[in-house]
């Protein structure tokens, strides 16, 4: 059955009279999707179940409508399906709407570039909530520092139950699979399994499992699972942070470095005394040549309270 339309409203799922259950039947998506099995003895009647929706909000069902984001970068969106975005070519853009996932998917997208920051935003300032990007590829090739993000190169806006997968590769890059950079908003309950590698050994390059290079607003209940390598300042979690606020962040996913390696942080420097309050976790491996931390690599200014 397709995903049905109504204005004002978002389509929740199918219902079907507990009656006429005695002979299996599948319902599905516009996209063959299951959605439900139940079973039923001879014609059945189903209904749309649907929940009130913000009359301005604008429904995904297919890859041209997330192509069309790009065409109003402030809007509303509201994912109905998963995305196949295979073969699709991505041009990335800033974004200041908000994209409501719904649990849905962002399925296959690749981008790469030789020159300037990159990710599927370049910078992030609206609100992106409970969407994964699965089979994520994104490869910097720039011999210039560069932000390179999975989601976006910087934030400043709020992601909220972002999940990402795949991998990010870069060269002389701040890089994480969620954020190059983060220098305000709010990062809560967001996962990522990527690969995020760097073979650059630069001292002022940071890469982390979430987010490279972390200058303000707040990372917390968040965790990566995925294996990190690159230079000095490389975390499974942040690989810099010198501002911002960090809590309750988990890590079990190897992590490879020079200088300033940690299994949640590589480096963490604030400016004056400076008390930290968190709750970190980490299980992975981390091997570096000096500065090596199991939860932080090195730490500069104020104290730490566990």
């Amino acid at each position: 059955l397709p995903v049905p339309y109504r204005q004002g409203y978002k389509f929740l799922y199918w219902q079907i009279n507990a009656d006429d259950m005695y002979e299996a039947v599948t319902i599905t998506d516009e996209n063959g999707n299951s959605l439900n099995t139940y079973t039923r003895t001879s014609d059945i009647t189903v209904s749309a179940v649907y929940t009130e929706s913000a009359e301005d909000e604008i429904l995904i069902r297919s890859k041209n409508d997330f192509l069309a984001i790009k065409n109003k970068p402030n809007g509303h969106y509201v994912l109905l399906c998963d995305i196949d975005m295979s073969g699709v070519s991505w041009v990335p853009f800033d974004f200041s709407g908000v994209i409501r996932g719904n649990g849905c998917a962002v399925k296959n997208l690749t981008l790469s570039s030789e020159s300037g920051n990159l990710g599927v935003f370049l910078r992030m300032s609206g609100t992106i909530s409970d969407i994964s990007f699965e089979n994520l590829t994104i490869t910097s090739t720039s011999y210039t520092q560069v932000l390179v993000g999975g989601v976006c190169a910087e934030l400043t806006g709020t992601m909220r139950g972002v999940s990402v997968s795949g991998k990010i590769t870069g060269d002389f890059c701040r890089m994480g699979a969620m954020a190059g950079r983060m220098s305000d908003g709010v990062m809560d309950n967001c996962n990522s399994s990527a690969t995020v590698r760097t073979d650059t050994y630069e001292t002022d390059i940071s890469v982390g499992g979430l987010v490279g290079w972390q200058t303000g607003g707040t990372i917390s209940n968040c965790k990566n699972t995925g294996s990190v390598t690159a230079g000095q300042s490389t975390g499974g979690v942040i690989g810099w942070a010198n501002g911002g606020t960090q809590t309750k962040l988990k890590n079990s996913g190897d992590v490879t470095g020079t200088t300033n390696v940690g299994g949640v942080i590589g480096c963490h420097q604030q400016a004056g005394a400076y008390t930290m309050v968190f709750a970190f976790e980490n299980t992975g491996k981390v091997s570096g040549k000096e500065k090596v931390g199991g939860l932080i690599g090195t730490y500069y200014n104020g104290s730490v309270s566990y």
